[in-house]
């Protein structure tokens, strides 16, 4: 591997020798047109071997052209950036908000896997739109904090098949519209398009119609077109298609084929899928036609798996497969035979050496050794004669502690067995990363705090007992703050930017149950008051040029007394209701002053005992 660093002395002399403008066609060896690449992202190869997908500049930039339309992003709008880039998901979260002005949100690295981190953090930057794959969409909707993700305007879900009772579920907990996209890598992201409606009567999730310029076609062995009804292969047309496999000629001519069904000269693209065109025109997805499969959005090609597993040591023949034998939990198994009968092979040692050479979403849940692998009449692998594995532990050690029975109890249910005792791997147990992600949610809880890193290091019961820590006695809130404090980028900006800063507010609307009292809602100011020290800044005199021009009150019960404002609105119409929201929200951001410490004004809209309620909440900028 060649390596380039970019701040060695001779490096920076020749970066600063070159142009600072963009080369013009006559510099370059050839001109520069839209079809020339513009990414390349690697996905499994079925010999080991990942291909790489050469993607032009035109394909993404339809596939971007699309969904601007489609759903209209603007620059109030905060994005997610939490896919991985070798995942081309990533492609359009980083690209859309930069072309849009709209806002791009980093999550951490390894952040897409805590679905508790993400509801905080699309929560506390108000993010409007975010992309799951189902598995992770599943781990996000049974988190306790999901339901107030209520920023969220639209939720992208691709990578995996949708299915119907996910859809069900996650409209239970948000109110927020559902898309269903597909599309392989080798087709610019995406490719058809769907607006999940949780009203709709069917058994299935569609993957909806097809993109701009792009043309699907369900066909049968023949390349001819299937009835409707009729299940069929799916191929790809169009402006989103590939141009091809990196240094890959023969493999890109058997999955680029040319397209009887368009322009001379055109291709399509076999994606191995199995689809059926419904009776309106819409488009229903199948299943895998080869042996390709996908686990939590990654595709991935068992025989990558399978030529790791044969090159390491004693093991002659392997055969992979994904499982599904609990109802929702698909995970791939890998079956080993050894060169010599007498060989005894440590199946968790070979997990652990796959580790080592492929990423964690290849490697399988379990390996099973067999004497041999069973075969069909033909000579074929018979993959559906494979065992399922034993997930079983063989001896248990009863739990000790409160922590250790609740950790056995949750490893138990999670991985749907009987019982596991606290010596027990999580992950030789057929425990993965989704199912890491539960069992965090679950503690969570069961009153236990751990995280997917912890679990990944202390990976038996025992072992996390020992480092979790128990909610009950954790120390969740620290001292309210009080005194003097710098001035945040933000507020210098704004002073700065000097004229009238008092009314500069950010507001929200929220419901209230009937029936709310008003010592209830003081009591829920005072304590968001107490927990958030910036909501009791103020202003200091000349503070453009203080050090430190901001000071944190202290929390007490007058400072809500001035906060709180009640208007009766029993017997209102609804739109006397929306004018007198529009004229309380202009009356709560004039009230509010920096100087003298109002940073926040609540408005409650008292609808009487018989009808849900309004509380608006305005506060300052800074």
């Amino acid at each position: 591997m060649n390596t380039l660093l970019l701040d060695a002395p001779e490096v920076q002399q020749a970066i600063a020798a070159r142009s600072q403008a963009n080369p013009t066609d006559s510099e370059r060896t050839q001109p520069l047109t839209p079809a020339n690449p513009a990414y390349v992202i690697y996905t499994s190869g079925s010999t080991g071997r990942p291909k790489g997908v050469v993607v032009s500049e035109a394909a993404i930039v339809n596939r971007l052209a699309w969904m601007q339309a489609a759903y209209q992003l603007c620059a109030d709008d905060r994005i997610l950036q939490k896919t991985p880039a070798g995942f081309d998901v990533s492609v359009w979260e980083f690209f859309w908000p930069l072309l849009e002005g709209a806002v791009l949100v980093l999550a951490k690295p390894e952040g897409h896997k805590d679905p508790t981190y993400l509801a905080q953090l699309i929560r506390s930057q108000g993010i409007t739109t975010a992309h799951f794959v189902p598995s992770m969409l599943q781990a996000f909707v049974q988190d306790a904090q999901a339901s107030g993700c209520t920023s969220l305007t639209r939720v992208i879900c691709s990578g995996e098949a949708l299915p119907r009772e996910l859809e069900i579920e996650f409209h239970r907990v948000l109110d927020v519209p559902l898309h269903n996209l597909y599309g392989p890598t080798e087709a610019a992201v995406d490719v058809t398009f769907w607006a999940c409606d949780p009203e709709e009567e069917s058994t299935s999730v569609p993957i909806g119609y097809p993109i701009w310029n792009t043309q699907v076609y369900v066909l049968d062995a023949a390349l001819q077109p299937v009835p409707a009804g009729v299940p069929g292969e799916l191929y790809i047309a169009g402006a989103g298609l590939a141009r091809g496999y990196l240094h890959r000629p023969g493999l890109s001519a058997e999955r680029f084929v040319a397209n009887p069904h368009g322009p001379a000269g055109s291709r399509m693209y076999r994606t191995g899928d199995l689809a059926r065109w419904r009776a309106d025109g819409v488009l229903d997805f199948l299943g895998r036609a080869d042996q390709q499969v996908k686990i939590r959005g990654f595709r991935i090609e068992p025989g990558e798996i399978e030529a790791a597993l044969t090159r390491l040591p004693l093991i002659a023949q392997a055969a992979v497969i994904a499982r599904e034998d609990t109802p929702g939990h698909k995970q791939l198994v890998g079956y080993v035979v050894p060169e010599t009968p007498d060989a005894v092979l440590d199946t968790a040692a070979l997990r652990r050496a796959l580790s080592e050479s492929l990423p964690e979403h290849m490697v399988p849940a379990a390996i099973v050794a067999l004497e041999a692998l069973p075969l069909t009449p033909n000579g074929k692998l018979d993959r559906k004669a494979l065992p399922a594995p034993d997930f079983t532990p063989h001896s248990i050690r009863a739990p000790r502690t409160p922590q250790e029975e609740i950790l056995a109890a949750l490893f138990a249910e999670i991985l749907h067995l009987p019982q596991v005792g606290i010596d027990d791997n999580f992950f030789d147990l057929g425990g993965d990363s989704i199912s890491s992600i539960l069992l965090v949610s679950r503690a969570r809880k069961a009153g236990l705090l751990i995280t997917p890193r912890s679990i990944f290091q202390h990976q038996n019961v025992a072992a996390l007992a020992a480092v979790a820590t128990s909610l009950k006695t954790q120390d969740v809130l620290e001292d309210a703050a009080t005194g003097p404090l710098p001035l945040m980028p933000i507020a210098r900006w704004l002073l700065d930017g000097g004229g009238a800063m008092a009314q500069f507010n950010q507001s929200m609307l929220l419901q209230v149950p009937a029936g709310i009292q008003q010592d209830h809602l003081t009591s829920a100011l005072q304590a968001l008051t107490t927990h958030h020290d910036a909501l009791r800044m103020r202003l200091l005199p000349k503070a453009a040029t203080a050090a430190h021009p901001l000071e944190i009150d202290p929390a007490t019960a007058d400072n809500v007394q001035e906060i709180l404002v009640r208007l009766d609105v029993q017997g209102l119409h609804e739109e006397g209701l929306r004018m007198l929201v529009a004229e309380a929200s202009r009356a709560a951001a004039a009230r509010l002053d920096p100087e003298a410490g109002r940073m926040l004004q609540a408005t409650w809209f008292d609808a009487g005992s018989a009808q849900p309620g309004r509380l608006l909440l305005t506060i300052h900028h800074l």
